[in-house]
């Protein structure tokens, strides 16, 4: 069995090593023991980057490969695998040594046997974010960055929120924006983190202002629709149903959909139908788990109109719909380039 204080780094570039071996060796003198880095085989714990590229199932099979290892997540696009250990960072970035400090002397302290029993359990059950396949699991947005979105916005407060790699945003609810120095699509790591690790804090319009200034307002539709489609991964939302009869009142701004043309199919067909997300599925050819996390999206910014009796056109790929989508299409290639 491999030693306890030895670590491997699985899918590192020669850059990256460098980066974390200085870490580590400015971490040496608050660290309870030493720790050197070794070949993976040969490794007690070992550190996963590869890029943010690890699904589930090859997760499983790193697993089986290094069965009494302790695996942690390093790069910050792997919270999604949920593991038990992680210390999340970009790949050119150096990780904090308090964060790392505290990691190791955590793994340091914690009991061989409940380390063990951690690995077991990680490579035979399913992780939390595999519930998309999960057909009885449901999304509830406020276990999410979401739910303190939707908090934010329920009481009229403006929230200071700070997640993974001290990744701040700023929520004015009353002006119905937020701040963030950040593009939108890089915060899927904070759209994926538990909503009980997102440090939350409410500040007054003074303080806002003040702490926003250098900073574009965005439009907080936006980070409530990406928010939602990153992370329900096709599982519906509490109190919602498959067997719904669902319609979509209006479409949601094109630039949301943009670079996603299944979703414009999707937008078609429900705007012109009232069906159950299965009958959305079947008649425009895309994944279930990508109708629902589109329905949810729509939802949550009231775009749902679900007290419609069912209603299907008997032609659902009529020309009047092609043509449609065509329309929408050629305008946002003219929207894109403006």
């Amino acid at each position: 069995m491999p030693k306890r204080k030895t670590i491997g780094l699985f899918d590192f570039t020669e850059k990256q090593r460098i980066i974390f071996s200085s870490t580590l060796a400015l971490s040496e003198m608050r660290l309870n023991h030493e720790w050197n880095i070794v070949d993976a085989k040969n490794a007690g714990v070992i550190f996963l980057n590869g890029e943010g590229k690890i699904t589930q199932d090859r997760l499983k099979e790193i697993q089986l490969s290094y069965p009494h290892a302790i695996l942690v997540a390093y790069h910050d696009a792997l919270v999604h695998l949920n593991l038990h250990w992680s210390l999340l960072t970009s790949s050119t970035r150096p990780p904090k040594i308090s964060l790392l400090v505290e990691l190791l002397n955590n793994i340091d302290a914690e009991p061989e046997e409940n380390i063990s029993d951690t690995n077991e359990r990680q490579a035979i059950e399913p992780q939390s974010s595999m519930l998309s396949k999960n057909d009885n699991a449901i999304f509830q947005a406020e276990d999410y960055f979401l739910g303190i979105v939707q908090q934010s916005i329920n009481t009229g407060k403006n929230y200071y929120c700070m997640g993974i790699n001290d990744t701040v945003v700023y929520i004015s609810p009353k002006d119905s924006n937020y701040y963030c120095a950040l593009a939108i699509t890089d915060l899927e790591p904070l759209f994926f983190m538990a909503a009980k690790d997102i440090v939350v804090k409410k500040i007054t319009a003074k303080k806002l202002k003040q702490e926003t200034e250098s900073l574009q307002e965005k439009p907080l539709n936006d980070l409530l629709w990406y928010s939602t489609i990153i992370a329900s991964q096709g599982r519906l939302m509490k109190n919602r149903q498959n067997n719904d009869v669902v319609h979509l009142k209006y479409w949601p701004d094109i630039s949301q959909i943009s670079g996603k043309e299944h979703y414009l199919t999707i937008a078609a067909f429900m705007n012109n139908n009232a069906v159950n997300m299965s009958t959305i599925a079947k008649h425009t050819g895309q994944k279930l788990s990508d109708v629902i996390d589109f329905h949810n999206a729509c939802h949550v910014l009231g775009l749902i109109d679900d007290t419609m009796e069912l209603f299907l056109h008997t032609k659902p790929n009529s020309d009047k719909t092609r043509g449609l989508r065509q329309r929408i299409l050629s305008s946002l290639k003219i929207k894109l380039k403006s």
